[in-house]
């Protein structure tokens, strides 16, 4: 597929300006904006780049920086869920997209579940990868949320401290130098260290548990046994209380679906099957 891809901006409802690409041909298929992100780095990236070139394939992917990270408004007021929800919606307006798949990674998970709780009529399948349903304060994980944000501050962008090392043990402990390099180059790129801080801060007091029953679109939740960032048990959650959905499970530690990964092909063309079946 080319190279290219085109960058626009949407307008969210509280004024603040999301960055969003287009690129490729075919159905459409959204994939929503995760913290760690920046559109023009994410193209090229080791770690990002292979999938997002393997769906503008047969997709029009649209994609897009969530408040305060990459090119979109980097200092935004609220962060909270429907926030974030009204953001995907903006962006899905912009692009002009009347009904379509999304895939959604980690904390996009349930921004995605609770724009396809308010809209059914326009999603129709879900992709869910390294999601939850209860962000780590409410699971009792408090203290979880205060090592990242303190790690973060600590070292945020900087390969060589310990910060980095912390995190991608966290993150992508199975990466090879190359996609931990550029894990870090996409940190210092994303956003500032306050904003990140911030930013996660807010992903552990997210809830999204009360509309899962409202979801009706096909849900396909992919997630590593030994997660570390978000466990397996928030994937199964999602999984049991979402209706239409189905649980696949990766057994790996890593949070990030890397192309080095031994089961990148499989689970690239599990998510590949699901959409192409559940995109009427």
């Amino acid at each position: 597929p080319s190279l290219e891809q085109r960058i626009g901006f949407a307008t969210s409802a509280d004024g603040t300006a999301i960055a969003y690409a287009t690129a490729g041909t075919g159905p459409a298929l959204l994939q929503g904006g995760h913290w760690l992100g920046h559109l023009e780095h994410d193209w090229v990236s080791p770690v990002f780049g292979p999938l997002l070139r393997r769906l503008s394939a047969a997709h029009t992917l649209v994609r897009y920086d969530p408040r305060g990270a990459g090119l979109s408004e980097r200092n935004p007021g609220r962060l909270d869920v429907d926030a974030l929800t009204d953001d995907l919606a903006a962006v899905a307006d912009a692009a002009r997209l009347a009904r379509f798949p999304m895939l959604a990674v980690s904390q996009n998970v349930p921004i995605a579940l609770n724009f396809a709780a308010r809209h059914p009529d326009r999603v129709s399948a879900l992709v869910l990868i390294g999601g939850f349903a209860q962000g780590s304060d409410l699971r009792g994980e408090a203290g979880h949320t205060e090592t990242m944000v303190q790690l973060i501050r600590s070292g945020w962008g900087d390969a060589d401290s310990p910060f980095m090392r912390a995190f991608a043990t966290l993150f992508v402990p199975g990466g090879t130098s190359d996609e931990l390099s550029s894990f870090a180059e996409t940190q210092r790129r994303a956003t500032h260290p306050e904003l990140a801080a911030r930013l996660r801060r807010a992903i552990g007091g997210f809830d999204v548990t009360e509309i899962l029953p409202a979801v009706a679109a096909p849900t396909l939740v992919i997630h590593g046994a030994r997660d570390a960032v978000h466990p397996a048990a928030q994937g199964q959650l999602i999984a049991s209380r979402v209706p239409n959905a189905e649980f696949r499970g990766r057994d790996t530690a890593d949070h990030v679906l890397l192309p080095s990964a031994p089961d990148w092909e499989p689970v690239v063309g599990w998510c590949e099957r699901f959409i192409a079946e559940n995109s009427g």
